[in-house]
């Protein structure tokens, strides 16, 4: 029987540094990097990823590496498209800190006041769990606890959210480290909870269309009407082979970002600057302190 262990995959490759340096890069650092960056996609045999190096307001390198994949082998660019994957949970977290700002959320608001329906396995969680919570991986359940009601399935958002309650925790709450994507899609719900519209709207019109992610797209099924993507690669009996897009749209607050060296490079300047792109406030500094600031922390040995 084969085996089917999925790897680091080039669905996840494409790095984005943020570096404090001078906003001019030499011809001899670059050809330092370049070859660092090759010889990164043989030590993690990746066919690609797209790499962007910011200061501030400067974007000091937007650069692809490799290829897109094993089939066409065109190569990636600054411009290809990567599956972000969980990355995407800082956009969420910059969406909710927006609504923060203009007075419509607080971060210790219980979830139950925005979702009434929303409930854990335990009732006393359900009762205190505040929106920090949703963000913090502290919920008490298990790291991944739960990601196959959503993975590869056609439940809603809603749907993925009511089942959480049937999930029992291991860890009492707030109490020790444990990655949720469930969790994340929750906090995502609050957006339609508060403001009518969609996850998906608020995020495309609140931040990639104000930070000119033009080529960034939240949806898979987009992926039809767009060039230039970097397609999904797994191994399969040690031989790495391309697979299909699986639709995460369903848990899209938790990872479905689809986005570029360059498009990334105008998040980080965001970042970078505070809360400002553009000379435009996004998010205040003071949220933009908040959204930094560490929640759980981990023992690194």
């Amino acid at each position: 029987m084969k085996s089917f262990t999925p790897k680091i995959s080039i669905l996840l490759i494409s790095l984005f540094i943020s570096l404090q340096l001078t906003a001019q890069v030499r011809p001899e650092q670059i050809s330092r990097l370049d070859s660092i960056y090759t010889k990164a996609l043989s030590d993690w045999n990746v066919p690609g990823m797209g790499i962007a190096i910011v200061s501030h307001d400067s974007i000091l390198l937007s650069k692809g590496y490799g290829i897109t994949d094993m089939t066409t082998r065109q190569a990636v660019d600054a411009n290809t498209l990567f599956a972000l994957a969980s990355n995407t949970k800082a956009f969420t977290s910059t969406s909710l800190a927006m609504l923060v700002d203009r007075g419509e959320l607080n971060w210790d608001d219980k979830v139950v006041e925005h979702l009434p329906w929303f409930a854990m396995y335990n009732p006393y969680v359900t009762a205190e769990m505040t929106v920090e919570d949703l963000l913090s991986h502290r919920s008490g359940l298990k790291t991944f606890s739960g990601d196959l009601i959503w993975y590869g399935s056609t439940y809603s958002r809603e749907e993925i959210i009511r089942k959480v309650r049937h999930l029992k925790p291991a860890y009492g709450f707030r109490e020790h480290f444990g990655y949720s994507n469930l969790l994340f899609i929750t906090a995502g719900e609050l957006i339609p909870a508060i403001t009518g519209r969609s996850w998906d709207d608020f995020v495309q019109e609140e931040l990639l269309d104000k930070l000119e992610m033009n080529r960034s797209t939240l949806h898979v099924s987009d992926l039809n009407n767009l060039d230039n993507t970097a397609q999904p690669h797994t191994y399969v009996d040690g031989e790495l082979l391309q697979i299909p897009w699986l639709d995460w749209d369903n848990m899209g607050p938790a990872g479905s970002l689809i986005s570029s060296a360059n498009d990334m490079a105008k998040w980080l300047q965001m970042n970078l600057n505070n809360g400002i792109y553009d000379g435009d406030t996004l998010v205040s500094a003071m949220q933009m302190y908040e959204l930094q600031n560490p929640r759980t922390n981990l023992a690194v040995t």
